[in-house]
């Protein structure tokens, strides 16, 4: 299938992902420029930051151990813990009285390699990289200064991807993981990043 087909890409930006059908990444190294560019003409009123820096946010009255600062998404941090997922997609606003209101985090966006033998993602795997992208929307939380709700991230491995959404239910927010991964070139990818493009 094709990759994103209703999107206008730029032709050459289209070949390099869709020929990885034919040439599948061994590792997440040659993913990440392609998906770099696709996020930017994606998402062209958001910012795309790669290797996005979060720490753990803090009550500034009781910080505890570290040295306080604050992230770009307005949260109140230590330098005790750092995570890195490999891209977070954000809005961000003008400059009001002098200050920036803080960057709000839709999409993390997480990618393995599947290594040099190319073997089908194994359960072990698939489980390593979806608790890498757990504990990063544990980081953004569901409500905080880095989100508005329902934040979603994304794991890739080889071609196939798996969607960890921030969803509220009637007992209040959790984490709800798809049961099945799909393909990067079908629809469950296609509907993911329209609803980004439209936040």
């Amino acid at each position: 299938m094709p990759f994103d087909p209703t999107y206008p890409l730029p032709l050459k930006l289209r070949q390099r992902i869709q020929h990885w059908e034919n040439d599948i990444p061994k590792t997440q190294f040659q993913m990440y420029g392609p998906l770099n560019n696709y996020f930017y003409e994606k998402f062209p009123g958001k910012l795309i930051k790669p290797q996005a820096l979060f720490r753990d946010e803090v009550d500034p009255a009781n910080p505890g151990p570290g040295r306080l600062s604050i992230d770009s998404m307005g949260a109140v941090t230590t330098d005790e813990t750092k995570l890195y997922p490999d891209f977070a997609i954000c809005s961000y606003g003008p400059r009001v009285n002098g200050n920036f209101p803080p960057d709000v985090v839709h999409l993390i966006v997480e990618v393995g390699s599947l290594g040099a033998d190319l073997n089908k993602n194994s359960a072990e795997d698939r489980r390593h990289i979806t608790d890498q992208l757990k504990g990063y929307l544990r980081k953004v939380g569901p409500f905080t200064n880095r989100s508005v709700g329902g934040t979603r991230g994304v794991a890739i491995l080889g071609l196939e991807m798996c969607v960890i959404s921030w969803v509220h239910g009637q007992t209040g927010w959790y984490m709800r993981k798809d049961v099945n991964w799909s393909s990067i070139y079908g629809p469950r990818w296609d509907t993911t990043m329209e609803h980004v493009a439209q936040l």
